[in-house]
């Protein structure tokens, strides 16, 4: 049996229940944007769940939660790459004895349970279950109460609209008040690293990047600071944009998009592309250009950016620091050091390998870092 729908019109909570309650066995897909999530199910009791965003992945919440630092991770995953055949990440720890076996599980089962939160904080998708029996050989079976996890879920989705009201973007700006009016709260290792990077004028995106922790729990412990006195916003909520105009014609934006991307200027493109998706009635009427674009700027990016190139900082801190950055942009700055190659840097970035370049790209233009091994790379023919 196969149940299909959309998030909107078929909550999450009732279908999680009805796989409990029923005792089913299978795999529940969530897609959601870009990324896939897979939830798999044995006789009602959750037993894996994966998911394709960059940030899930099992070495980046390894990093999240102090079971290893940068240098350990990527010395583990240049060891599972030469490994023959498909060797499982945590096998891999355990050969070099970085962590035990129940470390390992005791991970495994926390990324599982966060990825199911959050998808109880989605607003749109659509899910797909297929009764089975059995997971993938390369899964580590794990067991999860489906009701702690529910009522945990809604929780932090009634937190969540909560905490959007007073901190609805990441651009944020946070600092730390001199002297608080009521007593800090427990001083657990997430709010001392919050308070510490708020001191650099970091924003909550980039608070968020630098602790690899979940926008939820980045996000419900500045909550929290804030109202204890703690903490204060220092950047005003920027206004709502003004109501969208009449839905426009597509060709003559999709000529447009297409001549920036062949004259390399992709952030141009997609932000030309996102504007009027936005405007668009059935934004799918742009999804054939949308292919086109991704697979142009990949071709161009891989070609830029070779896996060997060590990016470096191409000035004084006081000229990066009047650059404009966004807080991704200041993450990656932060991994940059002696023999960091863009092959390191998609290992321990918490994004898409493409993302991390566009990054890349950014930068240099911005005159922020060079590569000082070689020459610029040129984009492909249109």
């Amino acid at each position: 049996m196969a149940v299909s729908g959309k998030i909107k019109t078929f909550p999450l909570t009732d279908l999680f229940q009805w796989i409990s309650l029923s005792r089913k066995s299978g795999v529940l897909r969530i897609s959601c944007g870009d990324y896939l999530i897979q939830v798999y199910f044995r006789k009602g009791v959750l037993v894996s769940a994966t998911s394709t965003e960059p940030s899930r992945r099992f070495g980046q919440h390894l990093l999240a939660r102090g079971f290893l630092d940068e240098a350990r991770l990527r010395l583990a995953l240049t060891h599972q790459e030469k490994a023959e055949g498909e060797r499982l990440l945590g096998d891999v720890l355990q050969q070099l004895n970085l962590l035990d076996q129940e470390q390992i599980e005791r991970a495994l089962r926390e990324r599982a349970a966060e990825i199911v939160y959050d998808l109880f904080l989605l607003e749109d998708g659509v899910f797909f279950f297929e009764e089975r029996e059995g997971i993938p050989d390369n899964l580590v079976p794990i067991n999860l109460n489906i009701d702690s996890l529910i009522l945990e879920g809604v929780r932090r989705k009634d937190e969540w609209e909560r905490i959007r009201q007073l901190l609805p973007d990441d651009t944020i700006r946070l600092r730390v008040v001199p002297k608080p009016a009521a007593p800090a709260g427990e001083a657990t290792e997430l709010r001392r690293k919050i308070l510490s990077l708020s001191d650099r004028d970091y924003s909550i995106g980039e608070i968020g990047m630098h602790t690899r922790r979940s926008a939820f729990d980045v996000y419900f412990e500045v909550f929290r600071l804030i109202k204890e006195g703690v903490m204060a916003i220092v950047t005003p909520v920027a206004p709502k944009a003004p109501p969208a105009p009449a839905e426009p014609d597509t060709r003559r934006f999709e000529a447009e998009i297409r001549n920036l991307a062949k004259g390399c200027l992709y952030q141009s493109a997609w932000a030309l592309l996102r504007d009027m998706q936005g405007k668009l009635v059935n934004p799918d009427d742009l999804r054939d250009v949308e292919r086109w674009l991704l697979e142009h700027e990949n071709v161009f990016l891989r070609r830029k950016y070779t896996d060997s190139d060590v990016p470096a900082m191409s000035g004084p801190p006081e000229k990066v620091r009047r650059e404009k950055l966004s807080p991704r942009e200041g993450f990656l700055l932060s991994r940059l050091g002696a023999g960091v190659t863009v092959k390191d840097l998609c290992q321990v970035m918490p994004l898409a390998e493409i993302e991390i370049l566009r990054l890349l790209d950014s930068l240099e233009r911005k005159g922020v870092i060079s590569l000082p091994s070689r020459t610029s790379g040129s984009g492909p023919a249109g």
